[in-house]
């Protein structure tokens, strides 16, 4: 008698940006935070790209409302928190996570420790964050 053992495939993904990878929940919590008005604006059109983009013009200007949101400690936990856990979700079992701290600066604050290890304290066992709702 032979035993067949299905192997699940380990799935990565070694170059994921946070503020490319946030989700409709998290774009309206960090929004409304803000106060941030996004009533009557299409977030599919303000965050992704459809199969016709013309230009790198066209593609980066989907990080313009990331960047405005993604401009605190707790903004950056909070968007990595939620990626950690969907990426678990998905079965992944290793991601690199990657965000330009100088584009996070736009309000004037310094570029400090804080807001690397924001990015950081996400990255828990199994996707299980403390992050601030």
């Amino acid at each position: 008698m032979s035993v067949v053992h299905k192997m699940r495939r380990m799935e990565t993904d070694l170059h994921l940006h946070l503020d490319g990878s946030l989700s409709m929940d998290v774009v309206r919590t960090l929004a409304e935070r803000i106060g941030y008005d996004l009533e009557g604006k299409d977030l599919k059109k303000l965050l992704c790209v459809g199969d016709d983009c013309a230009s790198l013009a066209e593609y980066l200007s989907c990080f313009d409302l990331p960047g405005i949101l993604l401009q605190t400690e707790d903004a950056l936990e909070l968007a990595s928190c939620d990626l950690v856990k969907r990426l678990a979700a998905q079965g992944l079992v290793y991601a690199e996570i990657r965000f330009a701290p100088q584009l996070h600066r736009q309000k004037g604050r310094p570029l400090s420790e804080g807001y690397r290890q924001a990015a950081g304290r996400a990255v828990c066992m199994q996707g299980s964050c403390s992050a601030p709702w």
